[in-house]
């Protein structure tokens, strides 16, 4: 009986310490050279294959960490194997960005979706 409860109270603490909210940063990570910057490396470096006829947005999440260096690039949702792969490369290969800060100024580790549009 007082393992069932010890395992009860501990698995309780956990799904606490898992559940607590995570306060979002005071100001968002951001491209260096800002959005017509990160336009202008998208368009140099997510190409349409040959021979696809597919068009649609892959959404890819990221981690950009207090260096502001991109990790965990993951495909949230995708179209295709094929352009899945290109837009998680090209995001993976991305240079550096502006961290985010919070409310002290100092940079944070934070989440970013970004979908990456496929047209023909």
């Amino acid at each position: 009986m007082k393992k069932s409860f010890l395992l009860f109270v501990s698995l309780l603490f956990v799904g606490i310490l898992f559940s607590q909210e995570i306060k979002p940063p005071k100001v968002e990570a951001s491209y260096t050279g800002g959005s017509e910057a990160m336009t202008a490396y998208l368009v140099k470096n997510v190409k349409y294959p040959k021979g696809k006829t597919l068009e649609g947005i892959v959404y890819v999440e990221f981690l950009i960490d207090t260096d502001g260096k991109i990790s965990h690039a993951k495909v949230m949702k995708g179209i295709d194997p094929e352009l899945d792969k290109i837009a998680l490369d090209a995001i993976s290969k991305m240079p550096n960005w502006v961290p985010a800060k919070d409310d002290k100024n100092q940079a944070v580790k934070s989440k970013m979706v970004l979908p990456i549009k496929f047209k023909k």
